[in-house]
């Protein structure tokens, strides 16, 4: 993800998604501490919920859908870790229900 100036003159990369050689080996590093750090239980489930959330979107494994399905992955670790009541309402229905425009 580039930075912008007020030109919209490209001024730096802000954050850089892993390459597509790079994503698989990623990824299984990542589950694997995940799981790990959920099995130790040492580390509180949300700080684990909040890394897993930065890490795969910096892995950022497709092309498309990888902030819905991060919010989706994100709901059932904090089912999984015992938060029995996790809502979530799209900020376009909010939008919608509220006649903002």
């Amino acid at each position: 993800m580039a930075a912008f100036d007020e030109n919209a003159v490209p001024i730096g990369i802000v954050f850089e998604t892993a390459s597509l050689f790079d994503t698989p080996r990623l990824m299984a590093e990542w589950v694997a501490w995940v799981n790990a750090e959920r099995d130790k239980a040492q580390m509180h489930p949300l700080l684990i919920t909040a890394i897993f959330v930065v890490v795969f979107l910096a892995i950022h494994p497709f092309q498309d859908g990888n902030g819905r399905l991060s919010r989706v992955l994100t709901t059932l670790l904090l089912l999984q870790a015992g938060y029995a009541n996790v809502p979530y309402n799209s900020l376009e229905n909010v939008i919608e229900l509220n006649n903002i425009e």
